[in-house]
């Protein structure tokens, strides 16, 4: 019952917070004066991060109810979504150093939103829980019968008996207000990797911590020229 509660309520918030969603951006088109931008702009980061939230409260119902996270694998050029992924935190957190080294020149089948979904939550963790004044890396590779992606960041390393809890739903390593969320991230990103076959390890020391996502290249496909 409980799992059906969430699925209900989640689909019944969806439709008034897109009327919410449309409002704001019709309003967003008409002059408005320096303080109305910033509300407007406030308010539709709001609605980004409701959105998500409800869509965080399904895919935990699915998994609940054995369905499990819900792809749509097809070939896609991974290479580009994972830039676009990178460039969208960066453009989001403009002072931090972030690096990427993307070595994958081929078609890879997989769902390219829901790996996009993946790295982003990673990327979104490593740049708040990492240091702020040393580089997040993002490196993707082909290895062996796989493909590897990891985002690292370098700070105080996880201690092992959260490391033993990270990928649990509702599990928050911390509970200071600046860590805000319902601690299902992580929990959906190792359901995503589950749902293409693969895995999601984390790997923590002194020199850095580290999320690996490894998914089979069996079906790695070479781009048509």
């Amino acid at each position: 019952m409980r799992e059906q509660f969430v699925a209900i309520l989640g689909h019944d918030l969806r439709n008034p917070l897109a009327s919410i969603a449309g409002g704001l951006n019709i309003m967003s088109r008409e002059p408005q004066s320096d303080t109305a931008r910033r509300v407007l702009a406030m308010m539709s980061q709001s609605t980004e991060r409701m959105s998500s939230l409800i869509q965080d409260m399904l895919d935990l119902a699915r998994c609940r109810s054995g369905q499990g996270i819900a792809i749509d694998p097809r070939p896609t050029e991974l290479r580009a979504v994972l830039e676009q992924v990178v460039q969208e935190l960066q453009t989001a957190h403009p002072g931090r150093d972030i690096q990427s080294s993307l070595d994958i020149a081929e078609e890879v089948h997989c769902d390219g939103g829901r790996v996009a979904q993946l790295v982003s939550n990673l990327l979104g963790n490593a740049l708040a829980h990492g240091a702020p004044n040393r580089p997040v890396k993002v490196v993707a590779a082909p290895g062996v019968k796989e493909v590897v992606i990891s985002v690292a960041n370098e700070g105080k390393p996880i201690p092992e008996h959260v490391k033993n809890h990270l990928f649990e739903p509702f599990f928050r390593a911390t509970s200071s207000a600046e860590k805000q969320g319902l601690g299902l991230g992580l929990f959906i990103c190792s359901e995503i990797a589950r749902s293409h076959g693969g895995r999601l390890e984390v790997h923590s020391d002194t020199k850095q911590t580290a999320f690996l996502f490894r998914m089979p290249s069996s079906a790695v496909k070479t781009v048509a020229s």
